[in-house]
């Protein structure tokens, strides 16, 4: 059997182990064919893996994935042969009788049946899983000893202990051993069930979650080396505490003299030779001023600053820049109206980014609980190292960042104690530090997220009507402690829109001014507003699950618009 899907429809839902609905019938992915990926920022990658698999490893759940990709195990990219595709196979192999009095099970879909029905059985859903190991196993339904028929009755319900299983000759009832059947793994799961294995439809979440990685990657490795020459990640963070003013890492005061020295290192030159060649040219060098945080913030934040600067390394369009280049009959727009919304909305900056350099992919998987760090993580591998199913892309997109001042007001509104200060950079490093000695267990660092996250929903959300984009097709990441996020349209097979371009030349005004005064209330209050988890919702708040890829947790509209809400003080 053949069928066509697109690439995307592929990356997401036709992984490997995972089970799909083809042409009326039930198929698991046995393969995937692949071509590898070889101009991937290896490190960048292994760094990004890390983190995501950091709650399964504090849970030991990893299975030593991230001990092995510390200690250096080889990652690999594939991306799909789109001439090959992935090959599936059916799964599970049990089909039943469609005639209404019969329900006799087989194990094929046209095996001739004793009701002498003509017409094709149905496949049965059902499979049986295990979180604490992954194993996934087709149910077993004992026959009648004495005349080897089954009949399965179903409920019409979703509980499985209410399927009936029985003897169509003698009316025999069959013990429901599928409800009661162990891992041959041995292990205890984190869910009720134990060491038994959960009995489920196969395209129910808890039975496939796959685990997935966003990475900038940049599409020439001269724009990582050209970051390295301008101090790496370190400047990187220099760069956004300053606002991002300068044009990029390297044209900030001191980087563009230390991306020449590096330079000149790479040709060779001995450091007398340097000197005098930078003295000659006039180059003084200047030493960046790092900002000054507690170490493992650092790390994280560093770490974002330094994607946040590849994403912005090829291409990056400003409001003074369609300021400069405006007619008479837009200066207006551009010098006013937009830095008012800005100033509206709480925003230091909105960025066009038209070649933002993306890759998507999926590392893993898990059964069970969805939440990461509750059930076993599964991970793709060859036969020497890991792999990751995914794609390149260049799509547009939309950078924003909060203004550090508003986002440190709204801290103290919180409670959190952190030290008063005066003005942009100030104000980010006091942030920074507030955050305490464990960016993972702060307070400070969990709220600063949901209020990113908050946002960046609420403005996808309304976005999509400017760009005339399906919400869907948008995506988001977030970098809570550069307090910047990223809005980017899906990649297409090469193609973009220009929606997104659209809308940032000519509503992005517009736009801000829905964010912040739109309704903010859910139409499923009080009940979404009580929720102590946070009042986000699938109606006001929630993003597909493409588009999120934190799985529309740390979501909260009243960090927005709650007493002490982020547009209300």
């Amino acid at each position: 059997m053949k069928d066509s899907r697109s690439a995307s429809q592929i990356l997401f839902g036709f992984l490997p182990e995972q089970t799909v609905d083809v042409k009326g019938g039930i198929w698991k992915v046995a393969k995937w064919h692949a071509n590898q990926i070889v101009d991937i920022d290896a490190e960048a990658l292994r760094r990004a893996l890390i983190s995501a698999a950091s709650p399964w490893e504090a849970a030991g759940l990893d299975g030593n994935f991230v001990k092995a990709l510390r200690s250096g195990v080889d990652v690999r990219v594939h991306s799909l042969d789109r001439d090959r595709g992935v090959t599936v196979e059916a799964f599970p192999k049990k089909w039943r009788c469609k005639s209404e009095n019969c329900g006799r099970l087989h194990d094929s879909p046209t095996a001739p049946c004793a009701c002498k029905t003509r017409s094709r059985h149905g496949q049965l859903p059902f499979v049986l899983f295990h979180d604490a190991c992954g194993e996934i196993r087709e149910p077993y339904y004992p026959a009648c000893p004495q005349h080897g028929q089954v009949r399965m009755r179903l409920p019409g319900t979703a509980n499985p202990t209410e399927i009936k299983l029985s003897c169509p000759v003698c009316d025999r009832p069959l013990t429901s051993a599928f409800l009661f059947t162990k891992c041959k793994c041995g292990l205890s799961g984190s869910r009720a069930k134990g060491e038994l294995m959960e009995f489920n439809v196969h395209r129910a979440a808890a039975v496939y979650t796959p685990r997935d990685v966003v990475l900038i990657n940049p599409a020439s490795k001269a724009q990582a080396r050209r970051l390295a020459d301008a101090g790496g990640d370190r400047a990187a963070l220099t760069w956004i505490a300053e606002g991002m003013a300068a044009e990029w890492v390297d044209r900030m005061e001191g980087g563009e003299a230390l991306a020449i020295r590096r330079e000149f290192e790479r040709l060779g030159l001995p450091a007398d030779r340097i000197a005098a060649a930078m003295t000659a040219a006039g180059v003084q060098e200047k030493q960046v001023r790092e900002v000054d945080c507690p170490p493992l913030v650092a790390e994280r934040a560093r770490t974002e600053a330094g994607q946040v600067a590849l994403a912005t390394s090829e291409a990056r369009l400003t409001i003074g820049d369609l300021e400069a280049r405006a007619p008479a009959s837009l200066s207006a727009r551009y010098g006013t109206k937009y830095p008012a919304a800005l100033a509206t909305a709480k925003l230091e900056r909105v960025d066009m980014i038209d070649r933002f350099p993306i890759l998507t992919g999926h590392y893993g998987w898990t059964r069970g609980g969805q939440e990461p760090g509750q059930a076993r993580l599964r991970v793709f591998k060859d036969k020497s190292a890991f792999v990751v199913y995914g794609d390149l892309g260049a799509t547009e997109a939309l950078l924003f960042r909060l203004a550090p001042t508003a986002v440190r007001d709204w801290l103290a509104a919180r409670g959190h104690r952190i030290a008063d200060a005066d003005g942009s950079r100030p104000a980010y490093e006091a942030i920074l530090d507030a955050m305490g000695p464990d960016p993972l267990l702060s307070p400070v660092a969990q709220d600063v997220t949901m209020l990113v996250h908050s946002i960046s929903h609420r403005v996808v959300r309304h976005a999509a009507f400017f760009a005339g984009i399906d919400r869907n097709a948008l995506s988001e990441l977030i970098f809570p402690t550069t307090l910047c996020f990223v809005m980017y349209a899906v990649p297409r097979g090469g193609f973009v829109l220009g929606g997104l371009q659209a809308m940032f030349e000519n509503d992005l005004h517009d736009l801000l001014e829905r964010v912040v005064h739109d309704e903010s209330r859910c139409a499923l209050d009080p009940g979404c507003a009580a929720n102590p988890k946070g009042a986000a919702c699938a109606v006001c708040l929630h993003l597909g699950e493409p588009s999120c890829r934190m799985y529309n947790t740390a979501l909260d509209r009243r960090a927005m618009f709650g007493q002490s809400g982020y547009f209300r003080i």
